[in-house]
């Protein structure tokens, strides 16, 4: 929150799967919400999903916990899964649309491409702008992950 407060720059926290609870607890102790709202910071949950029964799950606790007090939005990871059909079916689901949530995509990168980008531990970002790196993206690669980040900053921004 410090950070958001600091600067006009936007700020993302990456927590793992399954962590709705503890996020829950940590803004209720500091009623992070509130003073977030009287400091004109807006706050997103986004999760990020690929549409199997854990992911749902984790959905409807994360509704149950943050119901209308933060603006929702769930990816479909097509990096990680194709077919969406539980997701689009759940009850969750339908529940997030109702309260103003919204669901965008995440297109899949080129699959060798996401392995060699994924080993190295680079980001996305040096991957594409570092021709030396040892990783090693040959042009092409980098092309197809440029244009992959495009179309996942265009979905973020569709979302926002």
């Amino acid at each position: 929150m410090d950070r958001a407060l600091g600067s006009d720059r936007k700020v993302l926290v990456d927590l793992p799967a399954q962590s709705a609870r503890a996020l829950s607890r940590w803004l209720e102790s500091g009623a992070v919400l509130a003073f977030a709202r009287d400091m004109g910071v807006k706050l997103y949950f986004w999760h990020v999903s690929d549409g199997g029964y854990d992911s749902i799950n984790e959905l409807s606790r994360a509704l149950g916990f943050f119901g209308g007090s933060l603006q929702m939005i769930v990816v479909k990871n097509f990096g990680r899964a194709q077919d969406f059909s539980q997701l689009d079916e759940a009850p969750a689901a339908q529940a997030l649309l109702s309260a103003g949530g919204r669901i965008v995509q995440l297109p899949a990168l080129h699959a060798a491409t996401m392995f060699k980008i994924d080993r190295s531990g680079a980001s996305f970002w040096a991957a594409v702008t570092n021709q030396d790196a040892p990783y090693g993206l040959s042009p092409m690669e980098r092309q197809r992950t440029r244009l992959w980040l495009n179309q996942a900053y265009a979905e973020i921004d569709r979302a926002l």
